[in-house]
């Protein structure tokens, strides 16, 4: 298989991307400057992969996971506070099916020989980068007014990371249903 980029994601139905999408556009009023996810680009990773030619590897290892569907409900947002702007994200509430299906996810890459993050899993869905807010940005505030929403979890992607026409754009390679 050619070169890519990959990473291991959920994507999300039409009510978490519709909640999510507010809260970008919410954040787009109150910063000062940033760059904001794309729609269609919002998404959850479990493990990113980066650049790689061992895709044929990584769809396979799909096969492999053992994961029944599982309900994903969206919480509150926050900022990694950054030099250069900071990252502005929506968290996921607890899940332990959630927790489960990357540690497996992590091991098995792991046992391949791939890179795997160490630092504990926070899920979290990155709405911008390089944000800077105004100096009255009322982070919890804006947390409490965000919508919620939530959705069953069934299938589990690898997606491939390409900049086309200098956007980036995702697209699933392969995936497997949960069940």
């Amino acid at each position: 298989m050619e070169e890519m980029r990959l990473f291991f994601a959920i994507n999300f139905d039409d009510t978490m991307t519709d909640a999510l999408w507010h809260s970008v556009e919410d954040l787009q009023k109150a910063r000062l400057q940033g760059r904001f996810s794309r729609r269609e680009n919002l998404h959850l990773t479990l493990a990113f992969i980066g650049e790689t030619t061992r895709g044929d590897e990584l769809l396979a290892l799909l096969d492999e996971l053992e994961a029944a569907p599982f309900r994903l409900e969206l919480g509150r947002c926050g900022l990694f506070r950054r030099s250069g702007g900071s990252i502005f994200w929506r968290s996921l509430r607890d899940s332990a099916e959630l927790k489960a299906l990357q540690a497996q996810l992590t091991e098995k890459l792991a046992a391949r020989g791939f890179a795997v993050e160490t630092r504990e899993f926070r899920p979290h869905i990155t709405l911008a980068r390089e944000v800077y807010l105004q100096d009255d940005f009322d982070l919890p505030g804006f947390s409490a007014r965000q919508p919620r929403a939530g959705m069953t979890v069934s299938r589990l992607s690898l997606m491939r990371s390409d900049r086309i026409g200098g956007k980036l754009t995702y697209s699933e390679v392969g995936g497997k249903d949960l069940r």
